[in-house]
Formats: C-alpha cells, structure tokens, sequence
C-alpha cells in the first residue's frame, strides 16, 4: 500500500535537511506508534521496518526509547527459573592461573618450591619465606 503525506515545500525541505529521507522517518514514526499502542507485534514491525534481525530491530527501538515492558513479577519468575536450574545445575567455581605455583600445587609437587625460590610474593604484594 502507498500513503501520500501533504507537506509544504518549505518544511519538506528544512526536515529532509536536518534528516534524510522523509519517507522512512515518517514510516519509522507510524510503525513506531502502532508498535507503542500494541498494534504491532515485534514480528510484524520488523517486517515492516525491513530489519534483518531481532537484534537490529532491539538496537533500533532502544535508540528510540522504547523498552520492553518488565515487572516484578517477570523478575521474580526469572529469578525462581535461575534458582531451579542452579539446582539441577550445581556451579563449580573455576581458578584459572597458570603461575608456577598454582602448577606446582596442581600436579601435587609442592615439595618442588623450596628448590625452586627461596621466598614468594602474594599477588597483595606480601612477601613470606619458603620453609624447607
């Protein structure tokens, strides 16, 4: 479908300045506003702005401050939802350092160290002997 939009010269050419194409910003405002008073689904709008993903479409209704409506209640499911998993999924806690004595400890070869250094520096920046 076409739709024709009457603007005076003058003002058609001050707003095609100040902004490119009419023809898109007055597309982008209407799918806007029908999206805002739910006649529009996130589908549809993309559809129609021509977005090739969500993402892009999420980008462009950020940049116009329009934000997905969120209430307690959907925090409070989400986090019940995390809590259910955390259980079916217990989480490990992971060091990774790949410091000689963290090796040293890994492999069980603690008893190397002495050799090795005479003192140590935590990463605090403390000093402590190495007792043989």
């Amino acid at each position: 479908m076409q739709v024709t939009v009457e603007i005076p010269d003058d003002v058609a050419e001050r707003l095609k300045a100040a902004s490119g194409d009419l023809s898109r910003r007055a597309l982008e405002a209407l799918a806007l506003e029908a999206y805002r008073r739910g006649q529009l689904t996130k589908p549809e709008l993309r559809r129609l702005l021509g977005f090739g993903t969500r993402d892009a479409l999420d980008g462009f209704l950020k940049a116009h401050g329009v934000f997905e409506p969120y209430s307690l209640d959907d925090l409070a499911r989400e986090r019940h939802d995390l809590e259910r998993l955390a259980i079916l999924m217990p989480m490990r806690l992971v060091v990774a350092d790949t410091g000689p004595i963290n090796y040293l400890i890994l492999i069980g070869a603690i008893e190397v160290l002495p050799k090795l250094f005479d003192s140590c520096r935590s990463a605090q920046g403390n000093e402590f002997p190495i007792s043989t």
